[in-house]
């Protein structure tokens, strides 16, 4: 039997089972499904699901509804296209007022199905067991990590105290959280001396414009870091993509010298 008849068998015991001699008519609200692969999601609770809404100095957290039958970019995270909701739900959304441009609000980061499932993409990639994160955002990284049960020693620095008190408690205690700029943890003496298997870089706004020169700074400074210990491995939220496709190019250049 081919996949399209049992499929085709399957929808007919579906109809069965609820008396329909013929497929059910579609109702004339019933939205028009996105092109490409897409995640069917139903409920959405996560990490971040338990933070409040709330302002605090110049950020704030907000819950924002999305409707059934609505459906959002999932930039192939975990192969998909797009997630499409089936019933109405909320998110969770971090936003800092005039980083970008004055008197709007700039969305930080959110647990939208894409953000979130590329959390877990890059949790699946973290060496054990001592990891270091540039950047707290809503902590559902960090609580990703901490459930881990290889990892013996997370470090998070975070630049912004309001970010560090609002989102504190909602982190394992175990969990060191420095008040820092990321770039200057990387000088410090303290830093030197102590060697973490991973380091992610999650301190990134996403305006390209914006990131590029502090992207450089990072990639610097972590090039110095794993110079001192290579078995360190550097990952960059957002940029992940754009580093994997520089290594790929660079081994290309490499390999036809070679010959």
């Amino acid at each position: 039997m081919t996949v399209i008849e049992k499929v085709k068998r399957n929808l007919d015991l579906l109809r069965a089972s609820v008396g329909l001699k013929h497929s059910p008519q579609i109702p004339a609200w019933f939205p028009v499904m996105p092109p490409g692969k897409t995640l069917p999601i139903t409920t959405w609770e996560t990490i971040a699901s338990i933070i409040p809404a709330q302002e605090f100095g110049k950020f704030r957290i907000k819950k924002k509804p999305l409707k059934k039958g609505s459906y959002l970019d999932m930039g192939d995270v975990m192969g998909y296209d797009y997630a499409f909701f089936l019933q109405d739900v909320y998110i969770t959304v971090l936003e800092e007022h005039g980083y970008i441009e004055p008197c709007k609000w700039q969305v930080w980061m959110s647990d939208s199905p894409a953000e979130y499932y590329a959390m877990w993409e890059l949790n699946a990639r973290v060496q054990p067991s001592r990891v270091l994160i540039g950047g707290l955002g809503l902590g559902i990284l960090t609580n990703i990590i901490a459930n881990r049960k290889d990892i013996t020693k997370i470090t998070v620095v975070e630049l912004s105290p309001e970010i560090i008190t609002t989102i504190k408690p909602h982190i394992p205690a175990w969990v060191e959280i420095v008040r820092a700029d990321f770039i200057d943890y990387f000088h410090r003496a303290e830093l030197v001396r102590d060697q973490y298997d991973t380091i992610i870089v999650d301190i990134f706004s996403g305006n390209r414009e914006k990131d590029k020169p502090i992207l450089e700074d990072v990639q610097m400074v972590a090039e110095d870091y794993t110079f001192e210990f290579p078995e360190s491995l550097v990952l960059y939220w957002k940029y992940q993509r754009d580093k994997e496709s520089e290594l790929l190019l660079h081994w290309a250049i490499m390999e036809q010298r070679k010959k």
